[in-house]
């Protein structure tokens, strides 16, 4: 297992949405990945977490959702080099809950890691040479 990545938030609508226009995309039933790779090998991550209002519309399940969101990116960090390759990751959850207290956080990491996982797969497929290191 390599060092851990610092985890930092990213902030401020402009530079979300720069981000986000500059990412690759994957995207679950309910959860929508935006991520750029680490080309420069750097042991920063900038992490966004989005719940659009539209589709939940009471503040504690999209508080709820996004504290499992960023509790899932920490515990992978800590459990695997999975997020090594990556340099932004943005997580935006797209289902409305009526009962936040059902998602439970193993759901949500798993969710998460099945996503960082296809991330990385498509980037080796496309770029079978590149430095990116494998799962």
């Amino acid at each position: 297992m390599s060092n851990l990545k610092t985890i930092k938030s990213l902030k401020g609508f402009n530079i979300f949405n720069k981000v986000f226009d500059n990412s690759y995309k994957l995207r679950t039933s309910n959860l929508l990945i935006a991520y750029t790779l680490d080309e420069s090998n750097s042991n920063d991550l900038l992490i966004g977490v989005s719940t659009p209002k539209k589709k939940s519309k009471k503040a504690v399940s999209r508080n709820r959702v996004k504290r499992l969101l960023r509790q899932s990116i920490y515990n992978l960090n800590i459990k695997s080099d999975l997020l090594d390759n990556f340099q932004t990751i943005i997580l935006i959850w797209m289902v409305g809950l009526d009962k936040p207290m059902l998602l439970k956080q193993t759901d949500v990491e798993n969710e998460v890691s099945d996503l960082l996982k296809k991330a990385i797969l498509k980037q080796n497929e496309a770029y079978p040479n590149s430095h990116n290191k494998s799962l």
